[in-house]
């Protein structure tokens, strides 16, 4: 969280205009700390988006 947030003042960037991909298997390892850190994000104004649609079953295109 506060590298992101370190990124977005020194580069002058609303959080408002990212949007945050967190894993749903990320989320798992660690709950609690996962809760408060998305909380957190949530609180300094980032969109955020959970996603693992199709993880491990994707094929590569030819």
């Amino acid at each position: 969280m506060q590298r992101i947030a370190d990124l977005t003042r020194e580069y002058e960037i609303p959080a408002r205009l990212l949007e945050l991909e967190i894993t749903e298997s990320m989320l798992m390892a660690d709950p609690e700390r996962s809760r408060a850190e998305l909380l957190d994000l949530k609180n300094a104004g980032f969109s955020l988006s959970i996603d693992d649609f199709g993880s491990g079953y994707s094929s590569p295109t030819t």
